[in-house]
């Protein structure tokens, strides 16, 4: 999960590291974190197929296994959203400013 929280952090983040300037931070920024995110979401998606196919093949079995899941992704979902709002309140939400429209552009 930390991996694709990073790839996040580079890919779909307000500042945009391809802009940077070459460097080690900006090596470590693309090819850790933006590839090893989409590595960590092959995995994640394997782990969850292995824990969704493993035991007996009942629809009652396999339904109670996704909301099992569905709750746990629910959970921290709604966690980091609490957290995010907690301790970042002033970049919750959209803002439409100037300034950090055109950030946004790649």
């Amino acid at each position: 999960m930390l991996m694709i929280l990073l790839h996040h952090f580079v890919v779909h983040n307000a500042f945009d590291v391809s802009r940077m300037p070459v460097s080690l931070p900006k090596f470590i920024f693309y090819m850790l974190f933006a590839s090893g995110g989409k590595i960590a979401v092959v995995i994640f998606f394997s782990i969850s197929a292995w824990f969704l196919l493993d035991g007996d093949w009942s629809i009652r079995a396999c339904w109670k296994r996704v909301w099992l899941l569905e709750r746990e992704l629910i959970f921290w979902s709604v966690t980091l959203l609490v957290f995010t709002f907690c301790f970042n309140k002033n970049d919750f939400g959209i803002n439409l400013d100037k300034r950090k429209k055109d950030s946004y552009i790649v």
